[in-house]
Parts: C-alpha cells; sequence; structure tokens
C-alpha cells in the first residue's frame, strides 16, 4: 500500500488543485501498471526456472546409465545454477575420477585442469559440508586449491560433497 499526500498551497486557485490532483493520479496509475508489470515478469522467470528445472529432472532421470546420467547432471546443473563449468567427480576406492564436465562429451583424463579437480576433491573428500573458496588461503594445505584456481581460470569454486544412501 502507497499513499501519496497532496499539501497544497493556501493561494493555490480550484484549477491548480484540481490538476495536480489529476497529475497525482496519473503519476499512480503509472505506478500501478509498472508494479503489475514487474510481477509479471517475475511470475515468468518462476515459471521458466521451473520448466529448466523439470527438463533436468528428466534428463537426469531419463536412464540408470552411469556416464549419461552424469553428463546431464553436469549439461543441466550448469545451466541451473548458471555457473562457467560444472565437474562431477566420484570416488572409487582410493581414486577420484572426474567422470563429467559441462561443455564436453567425455573428460580428457590426460587434461592438467581435470587432474587438478581429481586431485582438489581427494584432498577435500573428508569434508562433509560445503565448502566455497574466492582464493586459496596463503596456508599450504591449501595447494592443491591453488594450484586448481590458476590452472582452470576459476575465480571461486564450490566443493559439494554427494553421498549415497546405498553405501
Amino acid at each position: 500500500v502507497a499513499v501519496i499526500e497532496l499539501a497544497h498551497k493556501a493561494d493555490q486557485s480550484p484549477s491548480q488543485r484540481e490538476g495536480a490532483r489529476h497529475l497525482s493520479t496519473v503519476a499512480v496509475e503509472i505506478a500501478s501498471e509498472f508494479e503489475r508489470n514487474w510481477q509479471l515478469r517475475q511470475l515468468r522467470d518462476r515459471e521458466q526456472r521451473r520448466e529448466k528445472l523439470d527438463r533436468f529432472l528428466d534428463d537426469v532421470h531419463r536412464t540408470y546409465d552411469l556416464r549419461h546420467v552424469a553428463y546431464a547432471i553436469v549439461a543441466g546443473g550448469r545451466e541451473l545454477i548458471d555457473c562457467d563449468r560444472l565437474s562431477l567427480v566420484l570416488k572409487k576406492g582410493r581414486r577420484c575420477r572426474a567422470i563429467a564436465v559441462s561443455g564436453v562429451q567425455q573428460p580428457d583424463r590426460r587434461s592438467p585442469t581435470v587432474r587438478c579437480i581429481e586431485r582438489l576433491v581427494k584432498s577435500k573428500i573428508r569434508e562433509t559440508e560445503p565448502k566455497w573458496y574466492e582464493q586459496a588461503p596463503e596456508d599450504p594445505k591449501f595447494s592443491i586449491l591453488a594450484d586448481y584456481l590458476a590452472e582452470s581460470n576459476a575465480k571461486s569454486v564450490g566443493l559439494l560433497p554427494l553421498f549415497s544412501s546405498l553405501g
């Protein structure tokens, strides 16, 4: 709710007061129309995000093939969260392997960036909470993070561990 107060000078003529009332009415109508259009844009944006999420979920659940699911996660997830690159690294035994990287059909295991992300994930595998880094702390224990940031040209990196309830 908004209120417009019109305080007229005592010596204003009735026509000036009527003009001010008319002007304020037009201003209120314009502001109301702007608000309605803004709300409509918000609803459209929300609906578009829901449609993207539905497409993402359909793609991810289309098959049980690990490579397809991993690629669907990084390709669709990258678009959903609006980032430059999304990688999915899987721990198998003591090793960590990048099984999907957005923008490529299959990660190149010899790529320095892929090797760095695998080393980074392996170094943080015991972490259970998501971690976000804008830059690597000066502490030597973060040298792998610094290497990844330098190699990938990333401005920031988020590590979000995913755990299976299947064991």
